[in-house]
């Protein structure tokens, strides 16, 4: 593929080298020396702001607060989580929606990205540096299961009939693994990738760019049955691709750079045959969080509904990203599709830098 001159590499590589030194065994996996230059590379390429995480603090095991740990067996209980990617701490953490408060931690990653659940409520994290996807399954905060996914694993999405596809950034593509049985079926990408979603109908969905024949941000299919990636049209355009998600109601395409700006947003869309059709134009900003405007929503965001597991049967009420524009990230929750300022803030911990959120109900 013939990569275009729009990189982004604003970092240091002897920093990143150092943020991704070993730790003990039993704990996060850290990969260092050029490996992990050519991974800092990658993940600065994948926001407009050329972005790598501060800090890192090793965390050696997972665990689960004990008040929580039986409230989550509860079956008389419906507890909504709030599940962050946190580059920071190599970890992802799992919040109560509602309170703010943590309750838990897995760990067993090293740049954990994109969060995606099943109707189930299992939680799919896909991790950057070990090309790599893994389960963790709801309620338990145990990884299950885990998938090579042959590239740097940005995000993944779970179709409604079980399929579970891992998007690599680099060198582009999904890897689908059907009914989340351990073969995964390789399709190639259209470019280097953003995370991909599924609609209800089990057709993916990605933006891609810097590769022929996406040089520039655009919108490609992977029909439900097809072997092979579809460009779409999209008149109102693409400023920086990010994620593609389902709302409950339409396809949710992030932009990084909305209108030529450096703000974000997320644009529903409908889609028909080759064409892709602007509903509306969420536009969000950091309001009175101290951060940016600018939200990287590269590989998830989490969606709020009544149900949020899995595809999203209704629309969504609300969205919730880390803002990584700031240090350490907080999490900013905006009404959905309203949009403008977050309702809410969540402070996460002192060197969290959040990369990915998803929300379930278990």
């Amino acid at each position: 593929m013939k990569i275009s001159g729009l990189v982004r590499d604003t970092f240091s590589a002897a920093f990143i080298g150092a943020v991704l030194a070993g730790c003990s065994a039993g704990g996060s996996q850290i990969i260092g020396g050029p490996r992990a230059a050519a991974i800092g590379h990658a993940l600065a390429m994948t926001n407009i702001a050329g972005l790598v995480p501060q800090q890192y603090v090793s965390r050696q095991k997972s665990w689960v607060s004990p008040q929580w740990r039986s409230a989550l067996r509860s079956k008389h209980k419906k507890t909504k989580l709030l599940w962050i990617s946190d580059l920071g701490y190599a970890a992802v953490e799992a919040y109560d929606y509602e309170t703010g408060a943590l309750i838990g931690e897995v760990t067993g990653f090293s740049y954990p990205y994109g969060l995606c659940s099943d109707k189930n409520g299992n939680v799919y994290v896909s991790d950057f540096s070990l090309d790599k996807g893994f389960e963790i399954q709801a309620g338990t905060f145990k990884i299950i299961n885990s998938w090579p996914t042959g590239g740097e694993a940005i995000g993944c999405s779970v179709s409604n009939g079980g399929d579970v596809a891992f998007t690599n950034f680099y060198p582009g593509g999904v890897v689908i693994f059907p009914g989340g049985g351990p073969t995964g079926h390789t399709y190639s990408g259209p470019g280097y990738d953003w995370a991909a979603g599924y609609d209800p109908n089990g057709n993916l969905f990605v933006e891609c760019n810097y590769a022929s024949p996406c040089s520039s941000p655009r919108i490609a299919e992977l029909p439900a049955g097809g072997s092979s990636w579809i460009s779409l049209n999209f008149s109102s355009g693409i400023g920086f691709a990010a994620a593609v998600q389902w709302d409950g109601k339409y396809l949710a395409l992030a932009d990084q750079a909305c209108g030529s700006t450096s703000n974000t947003c997320i644009d529903q869309v409908t889609v028909s045959g080759s064409t892709v059709t602007l509903v509306n134009r969420v536009r969000l900003s950091a309001g009175s969080s101290g951060c940016s405007n600018y939200v990287d929503i590269s590989g998830s965001w989490g969606f709020n509904a009544k149900d949020p597991n899995g595809i999203l049967k209704r629309e969504a009420t609300a969205l919730a990203s880390p803002n990584l524009s700031c240090f350490p990230s907080p999490v900013l929750i905006w009404p959905y599709p309203a949009g403008g300022a977050p309702k809410r803030v969540l402070q996460l911990m002192p060197s969290s830098s959040g990369y990915g959120a998803t929300i379930t109900k278990i």
